[in-house]
């Protein structure tokens, strides 16, 4: 069994010689995918289907193709304009789940998301990248 195991993944690997294979932005567009036929097994959002279906094999026509500069620098425009996504909603979450314990605010001055604990008082905060005083009652 582990010899069939092997001769399959060493087929796979030499497939995949010279193309281009996972890279943010198809992951990205699985994801989307899956979140798409998830939302069309609501009955008015039947169109889903079709969209999460163009965007699973689109994503495998990137992972599978062998034109990489044209490749990379569909990843690099998607970095650039979604690329901190990811850590943004991470601080979302982390935002909703602290809720009860912190209030967040922004800097005036930078916009530097700032939080203090709740029930503080009047206190003053100094911003941490501009370093502006801001006189906050939480």
């Amino acid at each position: 069994m582990r010899g069939f195991l092997y001769k399959i993944r060493e087929a796979l690997s030499k497939f995949m010689i010279g193309r281009h294979g996972m890279d943010q932005f198809s992951i990205t567009m699985i994801y989307a995918s899956v979140i798409l036929n998830l939302l069309a097994l609501i009955p008015l959002f039947s169109i889903f289907s079709t969209l999460a279906l163009f965007l699973l094999l689109y994503a495998l026509f990137r992972i599978l193709s062998k034109n990489n500069q044209k490749r990379y620098a569909e990843n690099a425009w998607f970095l650039k304009h979604f690329g901190d996504l990811p850590s943004k909603a991470r601080q979302l979450f982390t935002r909703i789940k602290n809720a009860r314990t912190y209030v967040y605010f922004a800097c005036p001055q930078c916009k530097a998301k700032l939080r203090l604990p709740r029930g503080a008082g009047d206190v003053t905060v100094t911003c941490g990248r501009c370093g502006n005083r801001i006189q906050k009652k939480v």
